[in-house]
């Protein structure tokens, strides 16, 4: 008697990255499209809108990042692995109508070179435009975020206080792990009251290596500056 095996079912983000490899078997398990005819279906009214939000890989010295863009800015840049990212994805598609679909443009190209300059150790700021869908409170966090400077660290507490919250540490947590811009909006900076690195969706070796990029980096420019 032949026993036939069936293969393991794939997880979601296993589907994930064959599609971003070019397999378009999991489009539309992943993002809602009608797998016959493309078509995108909407939680919402089928006759609404949808806004493109173009998606593509990125490799890292830390593994695969998804960057998502559309006309306004960059929407999403997240590893491949982070255990909620199926979730993010489902509530830019179902609560703010996003229609995703692979391609390019200038936002993702921007994401791509500056990325890569920083983990050359050679950018130490940002540029490219932002859009991020979320609620006042979310945004007010994530704005705190950028500007925590290059090098440095701060914790939950002390962004509170600077949005005169001083009793909100918790829902800053909450704000800075709801964040889809990982590294552009490092939530790799914020630590806890204690100094302890906790609290990065990444993972704490992640954090742990880009903190100490940061270090170095500054570490070496500063010993440029003395040698002249």
């Amino acid at each position: 008697m032949n026993l036939i095996i069936e293969p393991a079912p794939l997880s979601s983000a296993d589907k994930l990255k064959a599609m971003l490899d070019g397999d378009s078997r999991y489009d539309g398990e992943l993002f809602g499209w009608a797998p016959t005819s493309g078509r995108k279906i909407s939680a919402q009214t089928q006759n609404q809108p949808r806004v493109p939000l173009h998606f593509m890989r990125l490799s890292t010295p830390l593994g695969s990042m998804l960057a998502m863009a559309e006309q306004r800015g960059l929407v999403m840049l997240e590893f491949l692995d982070r255990p909620i990212l199926m979730r993010e994805l489902e509530e830019l598609r179902i609560r703010f109508g996003y229609a995703m679909t692979p391609g390019n443009n200038p936002h993702l190209e921007q994401i791509e070179d500056e990325l890569a300059r920083y983990f050359a150790g050679t950018l130490t700021r940002f540029e490219v435009a932002l859009h991020t869908p979320g609620s006042v409170f979310q945004n007010q966090v994530w704005s705190a975020l950028r500007q925590v400077p290059y090098g440095t660290t701060c914790t939950y507490g002390q962004i509170a206080i600077l949005l005169g919250k001083p009793g909100a540490s918790r829902a800053v947590g909450l704000a800075n792990g709801s964040n889809r811009m990982s590294i552009v909006l490092p939530c790799h900076r914020v630590i806890g009251a204690d100094g302890s690195l906790t609290g990065y969706g990444g993972g704490k070796p992640r954090k742990e290596f880009l903190l100490r990029l940061e270090r170095v980096a500054i570490q070496m420019a500063d010993q440029q500056q003395l040698a002249f």
